[in-house]
């Protein structure tokens, strides 16, 4: 898949950028986190893939969802609309 085909799937369904960028955070905070704790004894890579799953196919598409209803809820875009959609 090109990077154009990419780009146009990201700009038509939005979700899959949520899902891409979380697919990147998610492990990559994983891999500091057993990096950065010294108890630790050995790198493990299933609980990378663990968090690379889980941030790509179920909180991403969640918090897509969560966003989208409570703009449809809150139809404020003013500083008081970002304070109850947070609130919420």
């Amino acid at each position: 898949m090109t990077a154009r085909r990419v780009w146009i799937l990201m700009r038509r369904y939005p979700v899959t950028r949520g899902m891409f960028t979380f697919s990147l955070i998610f492990p990559a905070s994983n891999i500091t986190q057993q990096f950065l704790d010294p108890n630790r004894e050995k790198f493990n890579t299933w609980e990378v893939m663990r968090f690379g799953v889980f941030g790509t196919f179920v909180l991403a598409p969640t918090l897509y969802c969560w966003v989208r209803l409570a703009n449809i809820l809150v139809k404020m875009d003013t500083l008081k609309g970002a304070a109850t959609k947070a609130c919420i």
